[in-house]
């Protein structure tokens, strides 16, 4: 997946729940749940305070930003 082509942005989870990354540090929004083990691909996640919208890929509980497909070859 991304941790082997190289695409995608890892983003972080805190206390077992992935923040929206464009919110405010200290203020961040959980978005969703984070499980060892979970896959998940092109999932869209909606941020209520910032107003974005994020599509992600979880791969053994690992969550990425999903690569646009002009961006990521390979």
């Amino acid at each position: 997946m991304q941790s082997q082509t190289g695409c995608g942005k890892i983003l972080p989870a805190r206390g077992g729940f992935w923040c929206c990354p464009y919110c405010e540090p200290g203020r961040q929004r959980k978005l969703l749940r984070i499980v060892p083990g979970m896959n998940a691909v092109n999932v869209p996640l909606y941020c209520n305070k910032c107003n974005r919208e994020i599509l992600v890929d979880v791969y053994r509980g690992q969550c990425f930003e999903s690569p646009s497909p002009d961006t990521c070859k390979g």
